[in-house]
């Protein structure tokens, strides 16, 4: 539990449409990590980003 009260916690959640192929999206979530954790901005390349694909 300590080491949760250093970490900003922030939540963002994204709706996507119902017909969009899960595949894809889980995809398209890699790349954007990816593409964070290339960033030349330290807040956003040490970054720990938890994402969960589930179709409600």
């Amino acid at each position: 539990m300590a080491r949760v009260q250093t970490f900003f916690i922030r939540k963002i959640m994204l709706k996507i449409e119902v017909s969009a192929s899960m595949k894809r999206v889980k995809e398209i979530l890699r790349a954007t990590l990816e593409e964070m954790h290339a960033s030349r901005v330290r807040a956003v390349k040490s970054a720990i980003v938890y994402y969960d694909v589930d179709p409600m």
